[in-house]
């Protein structure tokens, strides 16, 4: 149950646009590449979640 604790702020918007950007730094090229293959300052399904692409 704890080793999910890390993983929440990438599944859930918990945390504002600039503290997910900082979270996912450092795995960026894990997480952070969209389906058109080209990586992006935050994961797409947080980005669809929160209308980043609208903001």
């Amino acid at each position: 149950m704890l080793l999910a604790i890390p993983v929440i702020p990438l599944s859930l918007p918990l945390l504002s646009l600039s503290e997910t950007e900082k979270y996912t730094a450092p795995i960026a090229d894990l997480t952070n590449r969209w389906e058109d293959g080209k990586i992006y300052p935050l994961p797409q399904d947080f980005a669809d979640m929160t209308g980043w692409k609208e903001l």
